[in-house]
This record gives structure tokens, sequence and C-alpha cells, in this order.
């Protein structure tokens, strides 16, 4: 029987069982002597919750060896393939005299532009872009179809080659980078406050 259970907003059902045993986590600690911990994602909650236990250290309100010296994570063999990490959607609001035409128009100079796919068509194609190791996005703007943007190898601006060619690579990175900071213009500032940026996983 776990120790916590409980069901999320989205029907997901959460059990934690905890472990006392002090052998086996020595076991464990040992395990991971010799091993590099990568964060892949939540690395911003990492850091959150050192300057948390760090201020609550500070004002006094608890010592080393309390609750707010730990956080739960996930913990993930990178050889494995089980571990599949689904799509954060970005969808763009409120931004001033939007032009579909016009973005997608930009868009050609860093992406191959299809449009009028239906949503089956675009994943479809999306699976091919990704089994190809290009960035490909679909964009949907309420017309009923959807857009294709798949990316150029030979085209990525020179600003954008400061970076390692792994980060250069990175669907999220082109995104942000070509799509979301340099057409429409919502820098990270804006991304940080959710102007004109919001993310569903819908």
């Amino acid at each position: 029987k776990p120790d916590v259970e409980a069901t999320d907003q989205e029907g997901l059902i959460h059990r934690l069982w905890i472990v006392t045993d002090a052998n086996f986590i020595e076991a464990v600690q040992q395990g991971f002597a010799d091993k590099k911990l990568y964060i892949a994602d939540g690395h911003h909650r990492y850091e959150t919750a050192l300057n948390y236990r760090n201020y609550m250290r500070e004002k006094g309100l608890r010592k080393p060896g309390d609750g707010c010296d730990d956080i739960m994570m996930f913990l993930a063999d990178m050889e494995q393939d089980g571990l599949v990490v689904l799509p954060t959607h970005r969808i763009v609001r409120d931004l001033a005299n939007f032009d579909r035409e016009w973005l997608l128009e930009k868009c050609g100079d860093y992406f191959e532009v299809k449009s009028g796919l239906s949503k089956k068509d675009v994943e479809t194609a999306l699976g091919t872009a990704y089994d190809e190791g290009k960035a490909a996005f679909a964009l949907y703007s309420g017309s009923g179809n959807f857009d294709l943007l798949c990316s150029k190898v030979d085209a990525v601006p020179v600003e954008f080659e400061s970076g390692s060619k792994a980060l250069r690579g990175l669907d999220v990175s082109v995104l942000h980078t070509l799509v979301l900071e340099r057409l429409l213009g919502i820098d990270k500032e804006n991304m940080a406050k959710h102007i004109n940026l919001t993310y569903t996983r819908d």
C-alpha cells in the first residue's frame, strides 16, 4: 500500500512509497557515487528549491537536515528508451496586428512551409521530420487547417550560430530564437512574464 495516493486535476493517479531502510538507502547512494546526474528538465525548480533552502536557513527558520533541504525528482536511465517526453504547446496571444500570411512569408527564410494540412497529415509530417533530424512545427491559427514549418539546414542566422550544434539543433531553441523572438518580437522577458505566450499540454 502506498504511503500517499492522490489524483490530480487531469485524472492522473500518483502513488508514493517512502523508503526508510538505511541499508537500501546507502546502497542507492553508493550506486550514484561515481555517476553524473543531468537535469534534463526542472532546473528552474531545482534553483528555486536551493534559494528557498538558503532563505529559510538565513532567516533562522530551518536548520540543516530539515525538510527544505530535500526536493523530489524523477530519475531515468539515459540508456533506456522507456521515457517519452510529450510536447508542450505554445499559445501565442494578444499580439498587436498579427498577420498569419506575413509570418508564413518570413518563416520561408528559415523553413519549408506547407499550408492547408489536416491534423492527421501534419502529425504524420512532424513524425517524418523528426525521423530525419529536422526541427519542425505545426502552426494553427484558427483556420481549420495547419501550417507545417520544417527547418532548412542552411538557413540558421549568423547570430544563432554562437551556440553549440546540439543547442542550435533543439526544436525549442529554433522555435524560440527564430519564430518567437526574431519574427514575433516576443523576447525572453515577455516569455517569462507570459505576456504574449502561454503553455499547454492539451
